[in-house]
């Protein structure tokens, strides 16, 4: 299933009995298409190793179980680099966080995403 919340709800709508599940292929496409839109998080992961290595993080979130997913955000939230690049990166975690973790406090999520984790 491809990243578009409208085909979702119009899925889920027309087979209510169905279980909708989300694509790993779109949702790298989807991260992607995130990071080239601020040129300052684009330029440095095209020329800072260490950067481009650290920015994927996020996305391997999936690869977790998803009880163990909004732990796994906050403990990289944590990480000597992303506090680090926190003022550059803040565009990206209000993105990451009202798409796919939902807005977080500590270790606890006080807001829903847009995607469940369990999509």
């Amino acid at each position: 299933m491809d990243f578009e919340q409208g085909a979702i709800n119009s899925l889920r709508s027309c087979f209510p009995n169905s279980s909708v599940k989300a694509c790993y292929f779109h949702f790298i496409q989807s991260f992607w298409r995130k990071i080239n839109e601020h040129s300052d998080i684009k330029f440095r992961y095209g020329h800072d190793e260490n950067f481009e290595l650290m920015i994927k993080m996020p996305p391997s979130l999936v690869l977790l179980p998803p009880i163990n997913v909004v732990t796994g955000y906050a403990e990289l939230r944590t990480d000597l680099f992303f506090i680090e690049n926190g003022g550059l990166l803040q565009p990206f975690y209000r993105y990451f966080e009202r798409t796919y973790i939902g807005q977080i406090h500590g270790r606890n999520v006080v807001s829903k995403s847009i995607f469940s984790i369990q999509t």
